[in-house]
């Protein structure tokens, strides 16, 4: 067999197979074979017809696609191995020449998912770029903001008959009118609100403010150009508002009584450090995402495919759609209305995301090179072990053996832990050490 290889742009080959004339028997005999076994032959049973009966029943066009299939199937798989090509989806296959006792000849044009290639001093290269794990420290408006979250998550709410003021939570039903047309979705019945603390627009909540129980009010707010809803950027929308409940927030004092209430503190300093704590904890979590991040992009600006197979990069961008589509509808838009908001296509937005893509697929490349060098493995235990984690989350066994692919579950088990021991032992080649955890620093 003769291969002549042509590399063509975006990671595609095209593959010009031989078949020598001696093999053109083999093939013809196992098609017949196959047609023998497969159609129905008045007066033969099943598999017994000769080739000529077969012949006359199906025409030779039958018989030589049957040898065409036979010699693609055969010598394309032996052509892939031969060069240790790996393809990316199926190949577009061309017979261009089919004639009894000659060679066979076909075109085969497919896209291949690149080599990377990893040098020797991958790990010098990375541990001399300078790459810097940040460590974080707690800023006083940091641990201020936390501690009012805290004080205001044990807050008090007491009904005031009273106007209501800035800091009251308050309920209100409103009614939103643009050109003396109902909004979509422009109405609510006892919306809560903080006066001051809430994602309303100022101007909306300074009308409000002042009104009692009871109440109702109309008046006009201009909202923002470059609010998100585009359909009301710059626009003077009208408010029909209801005040029916205002409410005080009394928040208790950050003192050591209050450090005590939480029953695992003597005085405030002790809760104050736990608070930093928690912090330092979320930071740190953020700093090593961040130190991660650069490790990989040196790895693929310097590593990567340059040029990746269409077929790759759409069926990652079509993932990414549903990933984002399955978001936003979690927290409860439909996805069309939300494109609608953001003036954006599902067209566009594909094609916005094709260059993170290609780095999605640059990074399975290139941590599949890494594991394959280092010889990084999963063991069974540990794939075990993570694996009945995610399990216990559920109520019985019969519920998760209904939602759960087992043998799917334990795959991407796998992959997330051999993802991690790479990006470890990325992590120990920048540091040159193991990464130590990180000590607590207090900005004051």
């Amino acid at each position: 067999m003769k291969i002549d290889i042509k590399k063509l742009p975006k990671s595609q080959i095209e593959l010009l197979i031989t078949i020598p004339a001696e093999k053109w028997k083999h093939y013809r005999d196992h098609a017949v074979e196959c047609l023998a076994g497969r159609v129905k032959i008045p007066g033969f049973r099943p598999g017994k017809a000769d080739a000529k009966t077969i012949e006359k029943n199906l025409g030779p066009a039958a018989i030589m696609e049957e040898i065409a299939e036979h010699a693609v199937n055969d010598t394309y798989r032996q052509a892939l191995q031969k060069h240790n090509f790996i393809p990316a989806g199926q190949p577009k296959v061309d017979i261009i020449k089919l004639a009894p006792e000659n060679d066979i000849i076909y075109k085969a044009v497919l896209s291949v998912i690149p080599p990377i290639a990893l040098s020797e001093d991958y790990k010098k290269k990375l541990a001399s770029e300078g790459i810097k794990l940040e460590t974080p420290k707690v800023e006083e408006k940091e641990l201020k903001e936390s501690i009012e979250y805290l004080l205001n998550s044990r807050a008090k709410i007491v009904t005031v008959a009273r106007p209501a003021q800035k800091g009251d939570r308050v309920e209100i039903d409103f009614e939103t009118r643009l050109d003396n047309v109902k909004i979509e979705k422009g109405d609510s019945k006892h919306h809560p609100l903080i006066i001051g603390r809430s994602n309303f627009l100022p101007e909306f909540e300074n009308n409000i403010t002042g009104m009692k129980a009871g109440e109702e009010k109309e008046f006009n707010v201009v909202f923002p150009k470059d609010y998100y809803q585009k359909q009301l950027a710059g626009k003077n929308v009208s408010f029909k508002v209801k005040m029916n409940l205002a409410q005080e927030v009394i928040t208790p004092k950050f003192d050591d009584e209050f450090a005590k209430s939480l029953g695992h503190f003597k005085e405030i300093k002790e809760l104050e450090k736990s608070i930093s704590e928690g912090i330092i904890v979320e930071k740190t979590k953020v700093e090593k995402e961040k130190f991660r991040t650069k490790i990989v992009e040196f790895l693929i600006k310097n590593y990567g495919a340059k040029e990746l197979p269409d077929i790759l990069v759409d069926s990652e961008v079509k993932r990414m759609l549903a990933e984002f589509k399955r978001n936003v509808e979690q927290n409860g838009m439909k996805f069309e209305e939300y494109l609608s908001q953001l003036a954006k296509t599902e067209a566009g937005l594909k094609e916005s995301w094709r260059q993170t893509a290609e780095g999605r697929i640059n990074n399975y490349l290139i941590t599949r090179e890494i594991v394959k060098q280092e010889n990084l493995k999963a063991p069974e235990e540990e794939i075990t072990e993570q694996t009945n984690k995610i399990l216990a989350n559920y109520k019985n066994v019969k519920e998760a053996e209904k939602e759960i692919d087992a043998e799917k579950l334990k795959n991407n088990v796998h992959d997330v832990l051999i993802t991690e021991k790479v990006l470890v032992l990325l992590e120990e080649i920048v540091l040159g050490e193991k990464p130590n955890s990180l000590k607590l620093k207090v900005k004051s």
